[in-house]
This record gives structure tokens, C-alpha cells and sequence, in this order.
């Protein structure tokens, strides 16, 4: 079957019908007007490679800098509330050699961001809960509770997506709106903020770096983005293949049935007893029985795992305490390696109390069969975008229409 894009597709059963909103493009969104001038990152070549160490080697005075600023736009929706407008000053770098390509990025954010929707006990409800991963508000739409969640850093690079050369961050869609399925017919609600490209042989390279979860095995998340089978208002966005889907980062959590009862509870799946300022568990600590498996869970919300209990009900190093956490609150993200393609990127970072120094490592070409990765080999100029992520989910401040180009 010929490949249309979902516009085309829209028109055409629904022809006469306004249905600019079913998919997005450049000018449905907030593009910035910068000169391509003052938006080009040249990678300079180099014999010794910089450490990937989050540190700052003398290789890197051969790089030119490019200095940017990420702005967190308007998608409409208040799918971005509360972070609109938020600017970030970026400083770029590039390197390369006869096998591999280098970033170092540098970006003000004062405020270190490393935690993600940790497990906190509710006196109350008598429940464990995960704090928001956005911002809470209240009935009158003020802001009454902060997101939990890390800084991030993302690039987007083109594989096969048509108009990415001019459009780059805004030539996939992220600004759910809504809109009417073409097959069906019926109306479909505004969700999330997901990308999605708008062809069947369109593909988006996705570099998509948490600083926090990413960290322990200096990688970086190597995804992709694609079509997403042509559903409207779908999640395109995908992990580049691994050997198994579990690899890389999961949720800490299980369904326990309450001691006693026949209705269960979601708890942690694994705690270390009595840590503080816990924002991770590793993968090997849960078989070197430095975490521990809660077993179960009663209607007051004390956890057993194999050697002892946790109370939460004791004090209040368990619960929310004001616009913040107890110090004992459990890590809600499991971590292990990431491996296969996603596997692909090398990244350290390090927060240096102004803000993020990012080093990022990939092979100019990677041995991706799947159509996943962009290719640097040929050293033609790349057209690409980034986002920054202030303790934001998916709320990204961004600087598209950037162009890197390789001294040759």
C-alpha cells in the first residue's frame, strides 16, 4: 500500500472538514527565528579523544562554541503549565575522530534535580502512593505541589523524516490535540504529549539523557521515534532494541494482597532498610541483598520483607512533609544496564552547583540494522534540535533548527 501521510489521509475521508489539528507540523506550533548563522555546531577533528567523565579536558579548547538558549513554548492544553516561558542559557561543543563523535554540553540550572516519583506513605489513607511526576494544583489552578522528577537533556537527529532539515524539534508531532480518528470517525480527546511522525517511512533518531537514571552505568537512552502505525494522537516514541525489555530502567513497584484481606495494595517491590536520600535501586543490589523483597504488606501499611519490618506509621520519615519528602522515602526506579542498540551512547554528566556539564560519546556509524540510529560517517552536515528538562516530565524547553557541520 502507498505510503500517505495522516493529513492526506484525514482530508480524504473527511473531506470539506477543518482537521488541521490531527496532526502537527511547523506552523501549528512556536518555532523560534534565529539566523541558521548563529545556530551551527562545528565538530572539530581531533587524534585524542576527551575523556567521557563529565569533566572538562583540554582537548575540548579545540571545539568552538555554540551558545543557545531553550525556551519552553506554549503547546496549548497547559500540557507545559507552570513551565511556560522557563529559559535555559545552553553551551555547546563537538569533537570527532576516525571512529566516534563528541558532545560536551553545558546548561544553567542551579537547582540539581535527581529524583523520580519516589514511594512515600500517606497516614491517612493508610496507603503508599508515588509523588506526581508534574505539578500538582489545586481547584482554584494554583500550583499547590511541585513534580517530582529529574532534569533531562534530550537531541533529536534525522533518519528518513522528510521536513526535518527545516523543521527539526517540530517535525514530528508532541502538542496533542483534539481530533478525529479517520477510521472510525469518532472524536478523540487531547492526551498526553508524545511525538509521533506523520509517514510510514518516516523515523526521528532520539537521544533522551535522565540524569538520574541514566547515570549509575555512564549510558545514555538511545531511542527513536516513528508513525506509530498511523494512529492519531499515539505514542511514536520508542527504546531502540535490546535484549530485553526490562533492561535499563523499571518501576519499583508490585500488587501485594493486604495481610488478612482479599483487596491488595501497590507497594515497593524492593527497599533497602533504612537508607536515606535513596533516588535509585541497582539491579545487582536486589541479588547482593543490599535491597531487600517486600513479601507483604498490612492494612496499616507496615511492609515485611525477609529479615524484618518497615513501619511508616513511626514518625514521619515515610510521608510527605510539607512541599517536600521524608529523608526514608523508597526509590521507585530500578536500574540496570541498557543494552543493544539502546546501548549505543556514552554519556557521564556532572552538576557542578550552576548547572549540567554533559559529555556524550557515539560511533560515527553504529551497527544498527534497524533503522534506528542517524549516521555521521559520511561527515554531511546534520540538522538537529535539543530540549532541556527542568524537574519536568515532558514540559522541555527547546532550541530547534540547529545545524551540526564537521571540519573537515
Amino acid at each position: 500500500m502507498k505510503n500517505v501521510s495522516k493529513t492526506a489521509l484525514v482530508f480524504s475521508l473527511f473531506l470539506g472538514t477543518v482537521l488541521v489539528l490531527s496532526y502537527c507540523r511547523q506552523d501549528d506550533q512556536i518555532i523560534g527565528t534565529d539566523s541558521i548563522s548563529t545556530n551551527e555546531l562545528v565538530s572539530q577533528k581531533v587524534t585524542t579523544a576527551p575523556s567521557i567523565d563529565g569533566t572538562i579536558d583540554a582537548v575540548w579548547d579545540q571545539a568552538t562554541k555554540l551558545d543557545v538558549q531553550t525556551e519552553v513554548p506554549n503547546p496549548g492544553n497547559y500540557l507545559f503549565a507552570s513551565y511556560i516561558g522557563t529559559q535555559y542559557e545552553v553551551s555547546m561543543r563537538s569533537l570527532y575522530d576516525n571512529e566516534n563523535i563528541y558532545f560536551l554540553i553545558e546548561w544553567n540550572d542551579p537547582t540539581q534535580s535527581v529524583v523520580d516519583r519516589p514511594w512515600y506513605f500517606n497516614p491517612t489513607t493508610k496507603l503508599w502512593a508515588r509523588e506526581a511526576n508534574q505539578p500538582v494544583f489545586n481547584t482554584f489552578g494554583l500550583k499547590s505541589r511541585e513534580a517530582f522528577n529529574e532534569d533531562k537533556f534530550a537531541m533529536l537527529w534525522n533518519i528518513s523524516t522528510q521536513d526535518f532539515a527545516t523543521k527539526t524539534c517540530y517535525a514530528s508531532c508532541h502538542m496533542n490535540v483534539p481530533s478525529i480518528d479517520p477510521l472510525t470517525g469518532k472524536s478523540l480527546p487531547a492526551k498526553g504529549g508524545n511525538h509521533w511522525t506523520n509517514n510510514e517511512d518516516e523515523r526521528i533518531d532520539m537521544w533522551h539523557y535522565h540524569l538520574m537514571k541514566d547515570q549509575p552505568y555512564g549510558q545514555l537512552s538511545d531511542e527513536y521515534q516513528d508513525w506509530n502505525l498511523g494512529a492519531i494522537n499515539g505514542n511514536g516514541r520508542k527504546r531502540d532494541t535490546q535484549v530485553a525489555t526490562t533492561d535499563g530502567v523499571v518501576t519499583n513497584t508490585q500488587n501485594l494482597t493486604i495481610t488478612g484481606k482479599t483487596t491488595t495494595m501497590a507497594v515497593p517491590k524492593w527497599v533497602v532498610p533504612d537508607a536515606v536520600g535513596r533516588n535509585f535501586i541497582l539491579l545487582e543490589e536486589t541479588t547482593s541483598g543490599i535491597a531487600k523483597l517486600v513479601t507483604a504488606v498490612d492494612s496499616n501499611g507496615v511492609l515485611t520483607y525477609n529479615g524484618g519490618q518497615i513501619n511508616p506509621n513511626i514518625g514521619t520519615d515515610y510521608q510527605q512533609i510539607g512541599s517536600g519528602d521524608g529523608p526514608k522515602v523508597i526509590a521507585s526506579a530500578l536500574i540496570s544496564p541498557m543494552t543493544g542498540n539502546r546501548a549505543d551512547i556514552t554519556a557521564k554528566s556532572i552538576h557542578n552547583g550552576k548547572g549540567w556539564v554533559i559529555e556524550i560519546k557515539r560511533a560515527l556509524k553504529t551497527g544498527d540494522t534497524e533503522n534506528q540510529d542517524v549516521d555521521f560517517s559520511s561527515l554531511e552536515d546534520q540538522p538537529f534540535g535539543i530540549g532541556t528538562f527542568g524537574q519536568a516530565d515532558i514540559a522541555h524547553a527547546l532550541k530547534p533548527n540547529l545545524l551540526l557541520k564537521f571540519n573537515k
